[in-house]
């Protein structure tokens, strides 16, 4: 394998989120992956996956806190062995250079061999899990393993590429804190959006290789293929625009097929946040709307860059405080009847219009990519 540093690998696997500011940021050099590899399943994710879709009885658990620790030790040989093989050839020697196209078709296809192994690693995992269960518990540990395969599918590179932004509803769900009885009327609905997401997500992460090697290319035809990165700093404002202008270009380009498929998760998401809001009351559908507009967290980064305000139709993100303020205040002892009644009509003018607006927003967000926004705005910044 032709090596590259961390530092040339950031370059082109975050092209996507802003590769003039995370290609050079120590934080994210520092240690481990580097953000290029997905972790382990952790506790937390196995006991929230469990809990919602199998309900393990407290022997069952006990067995499977065993298998954790199997998996555990597993993936600890594995970050050990191949994980820092991998690691030690792809940091390399090219300090700072654009890598070349032979140097990313080795890296893409060593990248997918570690990916492999944990994706082996899982469903052994999955699989012992799956022994210690009743039949009627196993379909929904399918549902179970489905959820960390798409956290494994949003993490690692190919999450940075953008497909990390493709906000999974269940997110939405938890921060809205629906109801069980709702969630169980909306449960044949997030059943098919699960299937359908995650076949979008495994198309999307096939195809971001071969968007890395396309970016390779057309940096290379607009003069950027030996450009020499270790120090950012002696760039001039003309060379960081040209080379900012560059990067836009190249991943514009490299985005039009595999972009379809992200393109494809928020129009997905839009569709069935509106199916989900038609089955639960108007507060709870608000609520949700409010938490997957706040757990798109690129979105208001992009709108913040862009200096939008509330008047151009940015909700205000902290809409859901001054809601649970209003409630608050109407069951205070010492609030007048007739001031309670006021605040109850405000709360409601208040949701309304907001949610109007949530409405408009992931319109928008369902048809523009975030991430041209992205580009646009770091290339409009450094022009200012």
């Amino acid at each position: 394998m032709h090596p590259m540093t961390g530092r040339s690998i950031h370059v082109l696997a975050l092209l996507a989120f802003a590769v003039g500011l995370f290609a050079w940021c120590p934080r994210l050099l520092g240690q481990g992956t580097m953000n290029q590899l997905p972790d382990p399943m952790n506790s937390k994710q196995l006991t929230l996956f469990l809990e919602r879709y199998v309900d393990p009885t407290f022997d069952q658990w006990i067995a499977i806190e065993e298998a954790q620790d199997v998996y555990y030790e597993d993936f600890a040989k594995l970050r050990d062995g191949e994980i820092a093989k991998f690691m030690k050839e792809t940091m390399g020697t090219m300090r700072g250079g654009m890598p070349s196209r032979e140097q990313m078709v080795d890296y893409v296809d060593e990248l997918e061999e570690v990916n492999a192994r944990i994706r082996r690693l899982d469903r052994a995992f999955f699989e012992s899990i799956a022994r210690v269960l009743r039949e009627d518990q196993l379909l929904g540990l399918e549902r179970a393993q489905l959820s960390r395969e798409r956290i494994r599918l949003r993490s690692g590179v190919s999450g940075q590429l953008g497909i990390g932004m493709s906000t999974d509803l269940w997110e939405s769900i938890e921060r809205a804190k629906l109801e069980p009885e709702e969630i169980e009327l909306i449960d044949p609905l997030l059943k098919e959006y699960e299937e359908q997401l995650t076949r979008v997500l495994r198309k999307w992460n096939k195809q971001s290789g071969d968007m890395m090697i396309m970016m390779i290319d057309e940096l290379a035809a607009r003069g950027f293929g030996d450009m020499d990165m270790s120090d950012p700093t002696s760039m001039d404002q003309e060379q960081m625009q040209s080379y900012m202008q560059a990067i836009q270009e190249s991943f514009s380009i490299a985005l039009q097929e595999s972009g379809k498929e992200a393109a494809k998760s928020r129009q997905l998401n839009a569709r069935s946040i509106a199916k989900i809001c038609e089955l639960i009351e108007a507060d709870q559908a608000w609520k949700l709307k409010r938490s997957y507009i706040d757990s798109t967290s690129i979105w208001g980064q992009v709108r913040r860059m862009q200096s939008w305000s509330s008047e151009d139709g940015n909700p205000n993100m902290n809409s859901q405080d001054i809601v649970k303020t209003i409630d608050l205040l109407v069951e205070l002892d010492a609030i007048p009847e007739e001031m309670k009644e006021s605040l109850r009509s405000l709360r409601t003018e208040y949701v309304s219009e907001d949610d109007g607006r949530l409405d408009l927003l992931i319109k928008e967000m369902k048809e523009i990519d975030p991430m041209d926004l992205m580009m646009e705005s770091m290339v409009a910044m450094i022009r200012h």
